[in-house]
């Protein structure tokens, strides 16, 4: 599963070649174990997140990534929701 989305298109948060794979909702802050939780970033950008909540990172990287990422849009949503 994991190369399967690594290998699914480049990175979700800037564009480049992706080398990794991301949980979009840490599963150090509640996220679990499944594709719908798992896109495909470059090395750069997945250290950079590591365990941060979307709405804790570069909100550049995560505008991009609500553009192009549905799994990413859903997330930030249930973040941003009050």
């Amino acid at each position: 599963m994991y190369a399967a989305i690594r290998n699914s298109g480049p990175c979700v948060y800037c564009g480049g070649p992706s080398a990794a794979v991301d949980h979009v909702r840490p599963l150090t802050k509640g996220g679990w174990e499944h594709e719908d939780n798992l896109v495909p970033v470059c090395k750069p950008c997945n250290s950079s997140k590591g365990a941060k909540l979307l709405t804790e990172w570069k909100a550049d990287r995560v505008a991009h990534a609500i553009a192009l990422s549905a799994k990413v849009a859903v997330e930030y949503a249930r973040l941003t929701r009050f």
